[in-house]
């Protein structure tokens, strides 16, 4: 098996942050300030950029009265998720990029799982260091509620022939999803590849200097799957999945957390599967800014 390539060190460098929002007014006040309290804690050059969706409720100017530090870009029409975070994308300045959805569940503090928490270890010396460090792009995990018992167990079982079989070490779910979720995603694993266990989570940390690689063109909200689709297509390296906190235990996720048009799901899922598109590579490493 060849060995994985050493990517730079990029934990320590300038982030931008891209939220999502939809409708998000009445979270605004409150949450906008917690992320720029977050992110100062980082010491660090920081960005907030609000990616306000369609919003029909002043989410954006209420964005532009919570805190200074933001920057907003609008874009009119029905929700269209995929659109709004692509666009996003191309407008951040700083080498390392984390996105998430501008919702009470999304809590700021999970930035410091992605560039804090020491979990990998470096294979050249084998000192502790942020997941991001060796990987392109991380995915965060919503851990849900506790995994129903049935399932666990055969979870239990599963993991040992694996052990057994294979020499490897499975980690067991963070939290239940949902039966349609988990379902999905085996789906998607079978279809593109994507090993992550949370392919529609919208929180994710990643290199900027992949961005142009991945040329996303999904409408709705199933861009969180092409984004992780078109990485492992590409030989891109992923992390495993990051359990994020939980503001509050719940059941699956609600289907209404971010609603696509009729009909777009499955064209953007077409769209992937019979005619995805992919950027230039590029020729040296991004330099931090």
């Amino acid at each position: 098996m060849p060995e994985l390539p050493t990517l730079p060190r990029i934990a320590d460098q300038p982030l931008s942050v891209v939220l999502l929002a939809h409708n998000a007014g009445e979270h605004v006040a409150t949450l906008l300030p917690a992320w720029a309290k977050e992110l100062d804690r980082l010491h660090r050059p920081w960005e907030i950029l609000v990616a306000d969706d369609g919003s029909t409720d002043g989410t954006a100017d209420k964005a532009e009265k919570a805190i200074r530090q933001v920057r907003i870009l609008r874009r009119d029409g029905p929700p269209a998720e995929g659109r709004a975070l692509a666009a996003a994308l191309g407008q951040c300045r700083h080498p390392l990029i984390y996105t998430a959805r501008l919702l009470p569940r999304y809590q700021p503090g999970d930035v410091t799982k992605f560039l804090v928490e020491t979990r990998a270890r470096r294979p050249e010396t084998d000192e502790p260091c942020p997941e991001i460090d060796l990987v392109h792009l991380a995915t965060g995990y919503r851990t849900g509620r506790p995994v129903p018992p049935a399932w666990a167990a055969v979870g239990s079982v599963w993991r040992g022939l694996q052990r057994v079989v294979l020499g490897t070490r499975p980690t067991p779910l963070p939290g239940w999803l949902g039966w349609r979720t988990h379902l999905a995603g085996l789906w998607y694993r079978l279809l593109f590849g994507v090993r992550n266990r949370d392919a529609t989570s919208p929180c994710r940390l990643l290199r900027r200097e992949v961005v142009p690689r991945l040329a996303l063109q999904s409408e709705g909200s199933f861009v969180h799957v092409e984004i992780l689709a078109k990485a492992t297509f590409l030989g891109l390296i992923l992390s495993e999945d990051i359990p994020l906190t939980e503001r509050k235990r719940g059941g699956a996720l609600p289907a209404e957390e971010y609603a696509d048009a009729a009909g777009v799901w499955s064209r953007d899922f077409h769209n992937l599967l019979w005619r995805p598109t992919f950027g230039r590579e590029p020729t040296a490493t991004a330099a931090p800014t």
